[in-house]
């Protein structure tokens, strides 16, 4: 399980090894739907665009990407998707295998919360 290192910056692009291999995230800050997306590269072939980070789900459970769970998690606990100034510090991303996040957590990592 790691957790991804995301920051309130609405335009971050940063590298990222997961299960061996290299991931670039390019993270994006909606002002008008006050909500964060990211686009996700793998060794420079884009796989996806504008993935919601949304809390409660699996953001990439339609996807077969073989990394596992990407869930957004609110520390705080206060089922609040992260605002324009509080990505990576109050909501972060973590990825991990379904059985890790399953224990850690004690959410269903099959697309949403039990």
């Amino acid at each position: 399980m790691q957790i991804i290192p995301l920051t309130n910056n609405p335009s971050a692009v940063f590298d990222i090894v997961i299960e061996g291999l290299t991931y670039t995230i390019i993270t994006k800050y909606n002002t008008r739907a006050k909500s964060w997306s990211i686009d996700l590269y793998e060794s420079g072939v884009l796989l996806s665009t504008g993935i919601g980070l949304l809390l409660g789900v699996n953001i990439i459970q339609q996807y077969n990407y073989n990394i596992g769970t990407l869930f957004m998690v609110d520390i705080d606990r206060l089922s609040l998707d992260a605002t324009g100034d509080d990505l990576g510090t109050r909501v972060i991303l973590v990825q991990a295998s379904v059985e890790e996040f399953e224990e850690t957590f004690g959410i269903a990592a099959s697309g949403t919360i039990q």
